[in-house]
């Protein structure tokens, strides 16, 4: 008797690529079943009657989960696995709103590819932080038809808009849900910064570097360095030194 043995690194491979294979067939054939629509299609409705849904799952294998749910309402549903898609596929569908599987991270690289085609994003939380995702798969399920018939449930996000003016390259612009940091690069000296506030000159200072961040983001880089937290809708941007040469420069929300 012939034996071929495989290193366990090897055996731990091919059982997760089983698994992914399982997925993935699972998610195809729930998706014929339900009529679901990849991203290639686009259809235009019928009428005023039933939405479209974008659907975004990165990992391609936990679609399934919630898709009887939004196809009991009538829903179109595309499936997209990638930022860049959800964001050609809404400006496309048009959709009510847009479904991120994930964590916050998804939500807000999802957020930051619809750029100005903002629509209201249900976080269904598959990651390890879920202050934006808010929802469980079962939670989801749960809630989902509340979330239509009720849209005080939606809450307004501030979003910052930024623009990079190099002075030899091309000018570059995006979008952030959570902020802009802006430091030094190679060889990593401190920078000096000369802040204004709709044109009005508002300080001047040398540090490491600055985070403007909105107020959902006040959880984020701004309080690992000292800055306040703010309600997430207020219309507000919180200025935060990294490192400022200064005893008198401090966090201020503006």
């Amino acid at each position: 008797v012939q034996t071929c043995a495989l290193p366990i690194s090897r055996i731990r491979s091919l059982v997760r690529l089983k698994r992914m294979l399982d997925q993935w067939r699972l998610r195809e054939e729930t998706i014929e079943k339900l009529g679901f629509l990849d991203a290639d299609q686009s259809p235009p409705r019928d009428d005023g009657t039933d939405g479209h849904v974008v659907l975004v799952d990165e990992s391609r294998n936990q679609s399934a989960n919630i898709c009887e749910t939004l196809a009991h309402d009538d829903h179109r549903v595309f499936v997209v696995s990638s930022f860049e898609d959800a964001g050609e596929r809404t400006a496309a569908a048009d959709p009510d709103f847009v479904v991120v599987l994930g964590g916050d991270g998804s939500i807000i690289g999802v957020a930051r590819a619809l750029g100005a085609n903002q629509k209201p994003i249900i976080g269904v939380n598959l990651g390890k932080l879920g202050y934006l995702a808010e929802f469980t798969v079962d939670e989801f399920r749960q809630q989902f038809e509340r979330l239509l018939a009720e849209p005080q449930w939606i809450s307004r996000r501030m979003m910052l808009d930024a623009t990079i003016v190099p002075a030899s390259q091309p000018t570059s612009r995006s979008v952030a849900v959570n902020d802009c940091v802006v430091h030094a690069g190679p060889p990593f000296r401190m920078v000096e910064f000369a802040i204004s506030v709709d044109g009005d000159e508002l300080t001047t200072f040398r540090g490491d570097g600055l985070v403007l961040s909105t107020p959902s983001g006040s959880t984020a880089q701004n309080m690992s360095i000292g800055g306040p937290i703010v309600q997430s809708e207020v219309p507000a941007i919180i200025l935060s030194p990294v490192a400022a040469h200064s005893l008198t420069h401090r966090p201020l929300v503006v």
